[in-house]
């Protein structure tokens, strides 16, 4: 449980409301971390271990009365057991539309700048490497957006634009997935 700034105990609520006239469509309120690693430019994704075939960047839904930035902090340590040295500026806020699992989404997403502390061990290494939340097994990899190999591996499908030449100052993005959520590997490339 978290506290309401005056040590008022509150549950655990995920900004994910569910929509429509089934409750099939969602609307999800995410923020992500952006990590760029110093040496190289790469940028760290991660996945869901034996079920995506897409990468991402590290983040989740953010909990009721929680900052995007503070969600971005808490779910790399909770992912990845990472403590982030800073997290912002606000790179972009994305409007995405798309189709996962058989559900339509409408998710407004955060996007922040992060690094770490230059001496911790997540920089060194150069394989995927595994992480968890609560059970779900992840793989992280530090990933060249700007790689041809890697672009349609990417999602959403903005990323590779948006990584590959950071903004000076925040974006607002509005995009619409055609095709919805990789459900298996791309036919041009491996899932890596």
């Amino acid at each position: 449980m978290r506290s309401d700034g005056g040590g008022t105990p509150i549950p655990k609520q995920l900004l994910s409301f569910p929509l429509g006239p089934n409750g099939g469509d969602r609307f999800n309120v995410r923020a992500a971390g952006i990590a760029v690693r110093p040496a190289d430019g790469a940028v760290l994704f991660h996945k869901v271990t034996g079920r995506d075939y897409y990468w991402s960047l590290p983040g989740g839904r953010c909990d009721l009365g929680e900052n995007a930035a503070v969600t971005v902090a808490r779910e790399m340590r909770e992912e990845a057991g990472v403590e982030a040295a800073q997290v912002g500026p606000l790179v972009c806020l994305a409007e995405t539309f798309f189709h996962f699992l058989g559900v339509r989404y409408h998710e407004l997403g955060f996007y922040f700048r992060v690094d770490f502390p230059q001496d911790t061990w997540i920089y060194e290494h150069s394989e995927a490497f595994a992480g968890d939340e609560a059970g779900m097994h992840l793989t992280f990899a530090w990933l060249k957006p700007d790689d041809p190999a890697v672009r349609s591996l990417l999602f959403p499908t903005f990323l590779p634009d948006l990584l590959t030449a950071l903004p000076d100052a925040p974006r607002h993005i509005v995009h619409i997935e055609r095709d919805g959520v990789p459900d298996g590997p791309p036919r041009s490339a491996s899932a890596g």
